[in-house]
């Protein structure tokens, strides 16, 4: 698998219009439809802060990490949040696009799952650090489940 990420290394860091073109091409030609800007020098600071290009092929598994809260706002696109119970049952749905809902604070452990809408979406994420890998990812979803939000 290639790299699905870059880093940023400049104390001030701006992003343009050519970046995220940058992103979303690189998310395109990605095994995982995914490609990542990260905002934070490490994965060590105290806030992650990345902008995420997704294809609508992209596929993630509800996870969360307990008592991080994290925030999305939508650059580009339509990307549903979707928010489960410890066991599986749907609570919530956030439809981040560009002329509605365009920002989200979630600051409860429910699992979350984003599942873009568009051909394209990029989306802001911030959520406390550090990043220690330790996402606890729902044992419940399986292949029926990814098919009703996946395909619907």
């Amino acid at each position: 698998m290639g790299q699905q990420a870059c880093f940023n290394d400049n104390p001030i860091f701006e992003v343009t219009r050519r970046d995220i073109g940058n992103i979303k091409k690189e998310a395109k030609n990605s095994s995982t439809g995914r490609y990542r800007i990260c905002m934070h020098q490490s994965t060590d600071d105290t806030v992650q802060e990345m902008l995420i290009a997704m294809t609508k092929e992209s596929r993630l598994i509800p996870h969360r990490r307990i008592n991080k809260p994290r925030t999305y706002a939508i650059v580009e696109g339509e990307v549903h949040v979707v928010l489960f119970s410890e066991s599986g049952e749907e609570l919530y749905t956030v439809n981040l696009n560009e002329n509605n809902v365009t920002y989200v604070r979630i600051s409860i452990d429910h699992y979350i799952l984003p599942i873009v809408k568009s051909d394209m979406a990029v989306l802001h994420e911030i959520i406390e650090g550090p990043f220690e890998g330790n996402d606890q990812y729902a044992t419940w979803f399986n292949d029926e489940l990814a098919s009703k939000y996946y395909l619907s």
